[in-house]
């Protein structure tokens, strides 16, 4: 092992964190450990060593697609084999530290990948800041080396990149509908990320439209970073920018209602799968208590079984995890969620066929 860490020139930091978790899985049952190793001192050895041995076997600086598959069919091996290992232990505690443990092993190689790098080390406490949704909107590179450039290729053209990508356009036609059909509609975004739903379906029209749209999120930046984009097209007057916290909102619900008044259209295409059942339904309650009568809520959710490899990327290289949910499980916190005179009226789906956006008309 410390063979291995001195050719992936790992830090001591990190190798402390390394030699931690050896000694934790040393300490675990005897079965449990037994197969932890053979993962280890096999499989992810092995997929490391070819990682290091494709980095150094460049002999141009052109990225190529044809060793781009060839790679992410090796990214797929590893944590398809170590999704068969923790799906073999019933302790959380435990998968999460062999996570953690691959994470580690794999540090200085995933972070040539400013995507990787985002989401490892969450310097907004998450993964999927705004600046990440944006890299996955561009779907364009961000690194600067040709291996990293590889690791970015992987990332997005993972299902669930594909899925926010096709999430967006489909949140950009829903607007685009909205502002067209309707006279000065009030529309509320939460959270608002970067915006990019927004900025695009604001493009679309040439000519002056009427309504406002409240795009609020609890990061500055993001809401900055919003304005800016939105302030370069014609009709960026029509919306507004509000720092707010969605945990705030759910917690002092009647404070806030009156605060930010009613709307015709509030959304949220990003924060469902990050919500508990639970929290999840007060969300919905207090979002569709600031529609008005004959208004709508708009949710998105990723639906488990569509593609129940689409999360896995994601969960083992960025530690960025959702909660899973049938599209009957999002139907079933809908109708948990105490809203009082509503139809659930349409149900839309994205391009890849993955999110779906279930919609709720108050009568």
């Amino acid at each position: 092992m410390e063979n291995l860490l001195n050719k992936l020139e790992i830090d001591s930091k990190t190798c402390e964190r390394i030699n931690e978790s050896i000694e934790y899985f040393k300490s675990l049952d005897k079965d449990t450990s037994e197969k932890i190793f053979q993962f280890i001192e096999n499989d992810l050895s092995d997929y490391l060593l070819k990682m290091l041995c494709f980095k150094k076997s460049f002999d141009d600086l052109e990225f190529d697609e044809d060793k781009a598959i060839d790679l992410n069919k090796k990214h797929d091996a590893i944590i398809q084999k170590g999704e068969q290992l923790t799906d073999s232990i019933s302790n959380r505690i435990i998968k999460k530290q062999i996570r953690a443990f691959f994470r580690d092993m794999g540090s200085t190689l995933f972070y040539e990948s400013e995507m990787f790098e985002k989401g490892l080390k969450k310097l907004r406490g998450y993964p999927g800041d705004f600046e990440m949704m944006d890299y996955v909107y561009n779907n364009q590179f961000s690194a600067k080396s040709i291996f990293g450039q590889y690791l970015d290729h992987y990332f997005l053209i993972n299902a669930y990149s594909q899925a926010v990508r096709g999430r967006k356009n489909k949140m950009k036609e829903i607007l685009v509908r909205i502002l067209s059909a309707e006279e000065n509609p009030r529309i509320f975004n939460v959270p608002c990320g970067p915006s990019r739903d927004v900025l695009e379906a604001l493009s679309t029209f040439t000519e002056k439209i009427q309504g406002e749209i409240v795009c609020v999120d609890n990061d500055q930046e993001a809401l900055d970073f919003s304005r800016n984009s939105i302030a370069q097209i014609k009709n960026s007057s029509v919306v507004k920018f509000l720092k707010g916290n969605i945990l705030d909102y759910v917690r002092h619900p009647d404070e806030h209602k009156e605060e930010l008044g009613e709307f015709d259209y509030v959304y949220s295409i990003g924060i469902a799968d990050y919500f508990p059942d639970k929290f999840l339904q007060r969300f919905i309650n207090f979002s569709f208590n600031l529609v008005k009568d004959g208004g709508v809520l708009i949710i998105a959710f990723k639906i488990k079984e569509k593609d129940p490899s689409a999360p896995l990327t994601p969960k083992w290289v960025c530690d960025w995890e959702f909660v899973p949910r049938s599209y009957e499980d999002s139907i079933r916190v809908i109708k948990s969620s105490k809203l009082d005179n509503y139809n659930i009226i349409k149900t839309e789906w994205e391009e890849s066929d993955r999110i779906c956006f279930i919609s709720i008309k108050k009568k």
